[in-house]
């Protein structure tokens, strides 16, 4: 049904057996945007964000449901790696944040099966799209690796300091509530966009360290 009225919003590049389709792309292009490189039609590359919206009805069901606190962060243990694990800090990494920040009431969100972190105030696992979107309305900030969680926070403009292993150049995933943790420019190969690649190891256990990204955290937040 692909015609002048009806796109299908998907790239038409695609990955190869070793590497991402986005190093095919132009160097500056949002991820968002990628999958409508082939459109022909002028995009608007400077306003990109995504949305999403609740019902009287939902807020008051979810509010009920979830009982947050007033102020709360959220966090996740580990990024998605069934496409590569070069997106993936480390849980000891991402525990250590929560250690080193105890000012904060952590919330950690996820799938089953992944890590529970330590000293948290409440996790919550298998939510569904819109239960977690309304959590993420609610949070003062959240620590997050690249992935699902980062784009959607982009929908509620809140606070996400993401950690950034350069699998893929940092302005395809930015945004403006980005506050990046990354050490690009101590990655060899950056950005590689391969599905494996052994540098990246090598960054987080020598440079991207759990205390370079609380330092950075707590000058943001200005907490001690």
């Amino acid at each position: 049904f692909e015609g002048e009225r009806i796109k299908s919003y998907r790239s038409k590049i695609n990955d190869t057996d070793k590497e991402f389709f986005m190093k095919f792309v132009p160097k500056n292009l949002h991820f968002g945007l990628s999958h409508a490189y082939h459109f022909d039609v002028k995009m608007n590359e400077d306003i990109f964000k995504n949305e999403i919206f609740f019902s009287k009805v939902e807020i008051q069901n979810y509010e009920k449901k979830f009982n947050l606190p007033e102020q709360f962060a959220l966090i996740h243990s580990e990024a998605k790696q069934s496409l590569t694990s070069n997106k993936n800090w480390g849980i000891n990494r991402i525990q250590d944040i929560v250690n080193s920040i105890d000012q904060v009431k952590w919330i950690q969100v996820g799938v089953h099966g992944e890590h529970k972190l330590k000293n948290i105030h409440k996790n919550y696992f298998d939510l569904t799209l819109r239960e977690l979107g309304f959590i993420l309305s609610k949070c003062k900030f959240l620590v997050s690796m690249e992935g699902m969680f980062n784009h959607y926070a982009s929908a509620f403009e809140k606070k996400n300091f993401l950690v950034h292993l350069g699998f893929m150049r940092k302005e395809s995933i930015y945004y403006p509530n980005n506050v990046l943790i990354h050490k690009n420019s101590d990655l060899k190969c950056y950005p590689c966009f391969l599905f494996n690649c052994s540098n990246h190891l090598e960054l987080c256990e020598n440079k991207l360290t759990s205390e370079y990204a609380v330092k950075i955290i707590k000058n943001e937040l200005k907490i001690n």
